[in-house]
């Protein structure tokens, strides 16, 4: 899936503002990693 892709559709998951999209981000390193993460986590 393009950055891009990820990138959005992390903005766009429910339950996920800004401020942990932010978080994810810095954790995970990437909107494809950031977006596994919260997949893995059940969102």
């Amino acid at each position: 899936m393009p950055t891009w892709e990820s990138w959005v559709r992390l903005q766009l998951t429910p339950g996920v503002g800004p401020q942990a999209v932010h978080r994810l981000l810095q954790q995970a390193g990437s909107p494809e990693a950031a977006l596994a993460c919260v997949r893995k986590a059940g969102g």
